[in-house]
């Protein structure tokens, strides 16, 4: 091997280590470098070399040189060899050129560095990278540049004048008269504001910041690199999140509750007004760090609290809520419902927490007292000798007494989804059924009878009521109802309404006027011989004075004859006339009435028929008529055929 001087002195080589040795021997390998391929590189070439017998070329290769030092120093090199061929065309020798080209690598690596930071810090920032090629006028664009001005995939890499035309025309030649006085004159840094188009043909302002690179030793302006940041965007959402915190501090100062925004990088805490308001501190005495929160935390709370919204920040979750007892000014504790909200940065790391306190003391004080009160009831409804139960306003019952389950042989479990209805009569399902939905969606108070089956399968009446109760408001808060027995009353009633039922059937099989009346006299039935005979209707019949019907000869004898009876008690008996007010005629009656009376003797009832005794009234006049006449003419008789007594 021969060397020039210039190769000696690039390699910081010595003549005798290269002189007359073989090259291979010549190139020292640095393991420690992860490129220790030199070796075989430069012999893959010089075997191109003798293989083909022309040219070969390494365009970069790594190959550290070894100082006077001895410690090593990072190269690069593009490596030539060119083979020398004798008169019979055979190679008589290599000549291997080399060329140091490490300032230019360096400087291409710092160049992809910087770039590489460029890209990542914009991209964080919202912005979009762009690279550009002078000398092939092509532009490639960072993914965010779909994300923010809208573009596809094949919009990333484009020509310039493409570019261009996405530039608000009036915009576009202070654009490029500024890029061609940055490349013109050298210089190093560029930007500008200017209009550009997205892809759905709106227009959005921009700020645009670039560099340029020269790559080769001519300094010639190569590449040009830089950020795109939609300042039109950013200018809504400053404006948008100006907006946002206006209207959290006219939330904070509006509402009661207690409004606290934590930072949770340095620990401070911000409060509203209504942590003054509500627990009396003055804004002296409130730390500006957590420990305004967590030293008012009663100590039989904190543990828990810290550790429950300490779990939801480390976990990355986002919303916590607790209850615990906060202690105000006066030393006093207020119970608090906390609820908070955490906000986290792009790289998910928890960095903020938003929250609002609500005092719930009151609220849980009537809760203990409507729990006790409850309480109470329920055991007023379990001591009465009834089925009790409540409801739902829905209709939905939640509480039977113990009573229930006694006579039914049920449990809560078996009465859910209105399973009292399987127990209900099935004549009587419909009624009470109809019934209920009728109170529930109006309100009003539910009264009904029907019958339910014992746990034995027998059916017992019931009285079935129910009452709404309501809270200030006049909302429906509950149902409470009962179940009288009344099997006993029941039957009773039923065998008195057959009774009844078998006295109309009798009063209107007999051929009288029956009618009945209160202990006082007035009368207030009639059967329908009555009604057919004086022609007064039912309706009328009502309002009526039965007194109005009798003939004026006869009404005050009769009246006071019936007074003295209503006041003594005695059977009344009287003949008196009747009219038809339908012919306007009269006929005579024979009425007679008996009182009915109860275990003291007290008068219940008056019984009355009227019977018609018409005819008989007629041949009882023509009898006297003619009893009348027979003693007339007995008399006449009598007067003529006796001798006269001479005086």
């Amino acid at each position: 091997m021969e060397a020039s001087e210039h190769y000696l002195k690039t390699t910081q080589k010595a003549d005798s280590a290269i002189i007359g040795r073989p090259l291979l021997e010549v190139i020292f390998e640095n393991p420690a470098s992860g490129h220790a391929k030199s070796r075989e590189v430069l012999l893959h070439s010089l075997q191109h070399v003798v293989t083909h017998k022309t040219a070969h070329t390494i365009d970069v290769i790594r190959h550290d040189v070894q100082t006077a030092s001895g410690t090593l120093e990072e190269r690069y090199w593009t490596f030539s060899n060119v083979p020398v061929l004798g008169a019979q065309k055979e190679i008589a020798y290599i000549l291997h050129e080399v060329r140091d080209i490490t300032e230019s690598i360096k400087k291409d690596q710092a160049a992809a560095t910087a770039q590489h930071k460029l890209w990542l810090m914009t991209e964080a920032t919202g912005g979009t990278v762009w690279e550009i090629d002078l000398l092939q006028q092509k532009i490639k664009w960072s993914e965010s540049y779909k994300t923010v001005f809208g573009y596809a995939d094949k919009d990333l890499e484009t020509d310039l004048d493409k570019r261009n035309q996405h530039i608000l025309p009036e915009d576009l030649p202070e654009v490029l008269a500024a890029l061609d006085a940055v490349i013109t004159n050298k210089q190093k840094v560029w930007s500008l504001k200017y209009r550009y188009r997205k892809a759905d043909g709106t227009y959005t302002q921009v700020i645009d910041y670039g560099c340029v690179i020269c790559n080769d030793q001519q300094d010639k302006p190569s590449r040009m690199i830089g950020s795109i940041v939609d300042a039109g965007s950013q200018q809504e959402y400053e404006k948008e999140l100006l907006e946002i915190n206006q209207r959290f501090q006219r939330i904070a100062m509006a509402t009661n509750d207690v409004i606290w925004d934590w930072n949770l990088k340095d620990d401070s805490i911000w409060w509203n007004e209504g942590f003054k308001t509500l627990f009396g501190y003055a804004e002296e005495e409130i730390e500006d760090t957590a420990i305004s929160w967590t030293n008012r935390i009663h100590p039989d709370d904190l543990q828990r609290v810290k550790s429950s919204i300490h779990q939801v920040i480390d976990s990355g979750e986002t919303n916590w809520e607790d209850e615990y007892r906060f202690r105000c000014a006066d030393g006093t504790y207020k119970l608090v419902h906390d609820r908070g909200y955490v906000i986290h940065d792009q790289q998910h790391t928890a960095k903020r927490m938003i929250g609002a306190m609500l005092d719930i003391t009151e609220k849980r004080r009537i809760e203990q007292q409507l729990k006790e009160s409850t309480a109470q009831t329920k055991q007023i409804l379990e001591s009465l000798p009834l089925m009790t139960w409540t409801a739902l306003p829905s209709g939905d019952l939640n509480y039977y007494s113990q009573r229930w389950y006694d006579y039914t042989g049920s449990n809560f479990e078996q009465m859910q989804a209105w399973g009292w209805n399987k127990y209900i009569h099935a004549d009587d399902i419909e009624n009470t059924t109809e019934l209920w939905l009728k109170s529930i969606g109006t309100g009003e108070p539910l009264l009904l009878e029907n019958r339910f089956r014992s746990a034995d399968g027998a059916y017992r009446w019931f009285l079935v009521r129910a009452l709404p109760i309501r809270d200030s408001q006049g909302n429906i808060t509950q149902w409470v109802g009962s179940h009288t027995d009344i099997e006993d009353h029941k039957q009773m009633l039923l065998a008195l309404e057959d009774s009844n039922n078998k006295f109309r059937f009798l009063t209107e099989s007999i051929p009288q006027l029956v009618w009945t009346a209160t202990p006082d006299g007035v009368q207030d039935y009639y059967n329908q011989r009555w009604y057919d005979y004086t022609g007064i209707t039912k309706q009328h019949a009502v309002h009526f004075n039965w007194a109005d019907l009798l003939h004026p000869d006869d009404r005050a004898r009769v009246t006071s004859r019936w007074e003295h009876s209503v006041k003594t008690g005695e059977y009344y008996e009287a003949e008196y006339r009747i009219q038809n007010t339908t012919s306007g005629s009269f006929r005579w009656f024979l009425v007679q009435a008996v009182p009915m009376r109860d275990d003291q003797d007290c008068i219940t009832k008056w019984f009355g028929t009227c019977t018609d005794i018409e005819d008989h009234k007629l041949a009882e006049e023509e009898l006297v008529e003619k009893i009348w006449s027979w003693s007339a003419l007995t008399r006449i008789w009598i007067a003529l055929y006796t001798p006269h007594r001479m005086t």
